[in-house]
Formats: C-alpha cells, sequence, structure tokens
C-alpha cells in the first residue's frame, strides 16, 4: 500500500522546510564553496559534520506526516472514491457512457460546483438538457454539492 505521504507533506510546508533548514543551515556555515567553471566545489573536509547528526525533528515530522496521511489524507481519499462511484451509479442510471467521460462528467461537474459548463457542455452533445439535468442532480447528490452552479 502506498500511503500518500506529500498529500500531508503539502498541508504542512512549512515544517518541511524548516526540518530540512535544521540540519542544512548550521552545515552550510561551516562549508566553504567556490566555484570552478560551472562546477561547485567543496573546499573543506567536512566529513565531521556528518558522524553525529540528529534527526529527532525529521523523525518527529515525519511520524506526523505519516499519521495525518493514514487518519486524514486516506479516509478523504476513500470517501471521495465513494462519492465517484455514486456520482458514477447516478450517470448510468440515466445514459451510458465510456468510462473516460462518465469520469470526465463527474470531474466537470464538481469543479464547476454542480454544472456542466457551456464551454464542457459540446464534450457531451449526445446527452439531452433533460438528461444533462438528471445527471448533474446525481452528481451534486453524491457529492452533496448545493448546486450553486445551477440556473
Amino acid at each position: 500500500m502506498v500511503l500518500p505521504v506529500s498529500a500531508a507533506i503539502l498541508h504542512d510546508a512549512g515544517r518541511y522546510d524548516a526540518v530540512l533548514e535544521s540540519l542544512s543551515r548550521p552545515m552550510r556555515a561551516h562549508v566553504r564553496t567556490e566555484f570552478q567553471g560551472h562546477r561547485l566545489v567543496v573546499l573543506d573536509d567536512h566529513a565531521d559534520l556528518f558522524r553525529h547528526l540528529d534527526f529527532t525533528a525529521h523523525a518527529e515530522a515525519l511520524h506526523d506526516w505519516l499519521a495525518r496521511a493514514v487518519d486524514r489524507e486516506m479516509r478523504e481519499e476513500v470517501e471521495f472514491l465513494a462519492r465517484f462511484d455514486r456520482a458514477v451509479e447516478g450517470l448510468r442510471a440515466v445514459r451510458e457512457m465510456p468510462d473516460r467521460k462518465e469520469r470526465l462528467f463527474v470531474q466537470f461537474v464538481v469543479q464547476n460546483r454542480g454544472r456542466l459548463s457551456q464551454r464542457t457542455r459540446a464534450q457531451f452533445a449526445e446527452v439531452s438538457d433533460d438528461e444533462l439535468a438528471t445527471m448533474e442532480l446525481a452528481v451534486c447528490e453524491a457529492f452533496e454539492l448545493d448546486g450553486e452552479g445551477r440556473g
């Protein structure tokens, strides 16, 4: 199983940067470098800097991000997939379409808060206006949209 840790980190980008800099900033203060042509060359023997690193902040942050990934990100993903399946089931009750078009229809309606935009309507020209309204409603119900975008 792949955990969505990167999604958890995205919600905590400031901490991510701080944790990385907690080691790199002090190290940079002790390492002299110079450019030789297009190459960055380290001038000092810096092996001692790597002997006793403290990764406590990294381990604590990773623990928190993993916990968020399991507790929140995965739950949200499972909820989204269940809602998506309900929406597709509602579409299929009205009209059969290729899987790709079903995915696009749901995506477009969710992004536009409950309504297929006029710009994307042409991609579903085979769908009558009555069918379209019923399909939009199915997506709204599955995703608990208030239908703000609906006219």
